[in-house]
């Protein structure tokens, strides 16, 4: 990205996840990209192409292009020296401006006329040329922070944004890359704040991965009381437990999330199990499994998480009547859940984590019939940094590992084209689907088809997606299909939640109509369906014995 003053206060991670957002969009000669008066939150990045720089202050006529630039709020490429062309001819502009603007028609009398005199108005007040690497429009934002007089942000009735001071033409065909106002204050927050903070730099620079850590409890590993097991896993095993710090104090319920060392190492596991401990760890959300400390024995590493024991989301879809009866839950229960999973990701998102597994059997319910995302074993931090062997820091705005579950996994997984927190939002419309209507969309006739089930996906890619209007029978309105298929986009540019740079701002489509989402938001809202807690639990004889570790310890020393 061109080199900004004002972009210069992001990290380079933050930059990262400003790049993740942009839009790539096509001119045509001619097109008018701004339009002096009028309102555009839009900053661009000319990629390919060339455009012409019109404005009507007649004080910077023959000015230097240096002020011309600082007035109109360009930047250039440091090392820009571009070669100069022409306005398009006099026909070409007016058969464009005949076919796009009413106040330029065409006359098959005086048609040569009228577009030689809109040529020589155009170029009598042309200022400049802008070219690839340029960046116009970041006046916008400018605009937003109370940095310029040229640029100004105004108020009017429901619209509110910039009113160009310039107008740009395309005189080429131009392809930009573009993000707005709107999706720069979604990712980093008041915009005003950001930009004045300028002079410190460095904090932001500095503030790339680290995060704040909730505080975590210190647990004596002698004094928890385990009741029966939860759950089990390939190299651990989760328990109920109490926990009383002392005699005088209530027992505390938790879950016990025991890991064995020895099956860690040799699964080549430590890695994930370092990352999920400290990801878990910066999260505070209702909507995510809650960490309250970790503990380590010589032969085991354990997490003490809230205790969930009324069942997972695949249990309510596929085995809890009249649900299992119906083939897909009613519409409103799939609000909530949707609604809640959107607040959820949003939080994780916003710590600048792909989640990367999600799936209805990493989605548990508290007795309330709350949702929680847990597992974060395949969690990263995207965009991430990693030093290389002459001992510079880079940043990655994508990962490129294949993890997750088939039936959920984005076509840019599979192709293995690079993947961030929009592989998420993917899974996230498979999982809507499917709670409407108890199937995976892309689900093959054979359950063990791998083959045709990524065939199913990337036909998406190319064919686009076609979705059955049973959906909209079950939902009793088109929105649900409406949706589902703004994120199940084989472009992961294009996914809603994406283009408007916030997860969050999925909640803003017409699917959640006549929901409480505040209510949601504040766990005051009562779901129409709240869970038994299970009663049959395998006893804790079950218990495999520990295997003992007799490795390097410090190599849990993160833990």
């Amino acid at each position: 990205m061109v080199a900004s003053p004002d972009l210069a206060v992001l990290s380079p991670v933050d930059l990262s996840r400003l790049v993740g957002t942009l839009q790539v969009i096509h001119y045509k000669i001619g097109d008018k990209i701004y339009t002096e008066g009028e309102i555009s939150n839009q900053i661009i990045l000319i990629e390919k192409g060339h455009g012409k720089i019109v404005s009507s202050k007649k004080e910077l006529t023959g000015a230097p292009k240096a002020e011309i630039d600082k007035q109109m709020c360009i930047l250039r490429p440091r090392n820009g020296k571009r070669k100069s062309v022409e306005f398009m001819n006099a026909k070409q502009l007016g058969t464009y401006l005949s076919e796009n603007n009413d106040t330029y028609p065409i006359d098959e009398n005086d048609e040569e006329e009228k577009t030689e005199a809109i040529v020589a108005e155009a170029n009598k007040d042309a200022l400049c040329e802008v070219y690839e690497g340029c960046m116009v429009g970041i006046g916008a934002l400018r605009a937003k922070a109370n940095m310029t007089d040229c640029w100004k942000w105004v108020k009017n009735g429901k619209t509110e944004g910039a009113e160009s001071p310039l107008t740009l033409v395309a005189t080429t065909n131009m392809l930009c890359l573009a993000f707005t106002v709107e999706v720069f204050e979604n990712l980093f927050g008041n915009v005003e704040k950001i930009l004045k903070s300028q002079g410190n730099t460095s904090a932001r620079k500095n503030e790339v991965e680290e995060k704040p850590i909730v505080k975590q409890m210190i647990f004596d590993s002698t004094k928890f009381k385990q009741k029966f097991i939860l759950g089990s896993g390939s190299f651990g095993v989760v328990t109920l437990a109490e926990y009383r710090a002392d005699k005088n104090q209530p027992p505390m319920n938790c879950a016990l999330k025991s890991l064995s060392k020895l099956a860690v190492i040799e699964t080549g596991q430590l890695r994930h199990v370092l990352d999920e401990r400290k990801i878990l760890s910066i999260m505070e959300s209702p909507f995510i499994l809650k960490l309250y400390g970790t503990y380590q024995t010589p032969h085991q590493l354990v997490m003490v998480t809230e205790p969930l024991n009324c069942g997972d989301l695949w249990s309510v879809v596929y085995e809890t009547p009249p649900y299992c009866d119906n083939c897909g839950i009613p519409f409103t229960l799939c609000q909530f859940y949707t609604a809640s999973l959107v607040l959820g990701l949003s939080h994780i998102h916003e710590k600048g984590v792909v989640f990367r597994d999600l799936k209805p059997e990493n989605i548990m319910l508290d007795e309330k019939g709350y949702l929680r995302i847990i597992d974060f074993g395949f969690s990263k931090k995207v965009p991430y940094t990693k030093t290389d062997a002459n001992g510079e820091v880079k940043v990655y705005a994508k990962t490129y590992t294949l993890c997750g579950t088939p039936e959920y996994l984005s076509p840019e997984l599979i192709f293995n084209l690079g993947h961030n927190q929009a592989s998420d939002l993917w899974a996230l419309g498979v999982i809507i689907y499917e709670m409407l209507m108890a199937v995976t969309p892309f689900a093959p006739k054979r359950p063990d088809n791998v083959t045709e089930l990524f065939t199913n996906i990337a036909m998406v890619k190319k064919n686009g997606l076609v979705l059955s209007s049973r959906i909209d029978q079950h939902a009793g309105n088109p929105h649900a299909r409406q949706l589902i298929s703004q994120i199940l986009k084989a472009d992961p540019s294009e996914r809603i939640g994406v283009q408007e740079g916030s997860t969050r701002c999925i909640l803003d489509h017409p699917f959640f109509s006549g929901l409480d989402v505040d209510g949601i938001k504040n766990c005051t809202f009562a779901p129409e369906f709240t869970p038994v807690p299970h009663s049959q639990h395998e006893p804790l004889s079950n218990l495999m014995p520990v295997r003992p570790f007799n490795g390097d310890q410090s190599l849990f020393t993160e833990f």
